[in-house]
């Protein structure tokens, strides 16, 4: 059985996007102070397509499982960021993704409730790639979140998970942003998140009427349109 997580997971994610923190401001230099626009904000939101998740309750004699979401879920965010060189820019960013859950179960899946969710917070770094009307870009990015899951089957204690905890996250993205004035520009892009492993959770499983551990992940590929304000 894998161990409940400890507090050393969270703080090695919180020093990791401290880390990364320090070296984005530390790249603000003279390169772009002389842009009246150097800094921006960007609200982003768009669909969070979540894969089916599996789950391993560990014990022997017992198959892997999963929990499949009905459709494609939400996400939301901001992000602050500043560039640094012509090419370089890098930002902080808060983003949450939610999904609703279908089916879950051990073996095979059974019609269940719930959802999934993880809340991001994340360093990202972006290579652009002006080529006058549109800019090109890639990027990737470290950081801490708070992934939950929450799903019952509905054939009552059954299966049941209602757990969350701090996570290890990372992401990569690439897209397009267009120009419409020097202040205001459209961003259309693509993001895949997960969380690095799996993750301890809570459940009960049929015919137990306690709590044990299973592992199980998280990960989405994410659709993202975005609007940057410069500043």
């Amino acid at each position: 059985m894998r161990p409940t997580p400890s507090p050393f997971r969270a703080r090695t994610a919180a020093a990791a996007l401290a880390c990364a923190v320090s070296v984005i401001l530390a790249g603000t230099t003279a390169n772009a102070e002389d842009d009246e626009y150097a800094n921006y904000f960007e609200f982003q939101a768009g669909l969070s397509h979540i894969p089916n998740q599996t789950i391993d309750p560990g014990g022997a004699g017992i198959g892997l499982g999963s929990v499949q979401t009905h459709e494609a879920g939400f996400h939301i965010g901001g992000a602050l960021g500043r560039r640094i060189t012509d090419l370089v820019r890098g930002e902080i960013a808060v983003t949450y993704r939610e999904a609703d859950i279908d089916q879950a179960g051990l073996t095979s899946g059974a019609q269940a409730d719930g959802d999934l969710s993880l809340l991001a917070f994340m360093a990202n770094g972006y290579v652009d790639f002006d080529l006058g009307p549109i800019t090109p870009w890639i990027g990737a990015g470290i950081g801490g979140g708070i992934y939950k899951i929450d799903v019952q089957q509905k054939v009552p204690g059954a299966f049941d998970i209602d757990d969350g905890d701090p996570v290890f996250v990372y992401n990569v993205m690439a897209g397009v942003a267009v120009p419409v004035n020097d202040v205001f520009s459209l961003n259309l892009g693509y993001r895949y998140i997960a969380m690095a492993g799996e993750e301890g959770s809570g459940a009960i499983i049929a015919p137990a009427t306690t709590t044990q551990q299973i592992d199980d992940e998280f990960d989405a590929h994410e659709a993202v349109i975005g609007l940057r304000f410069g500043f």
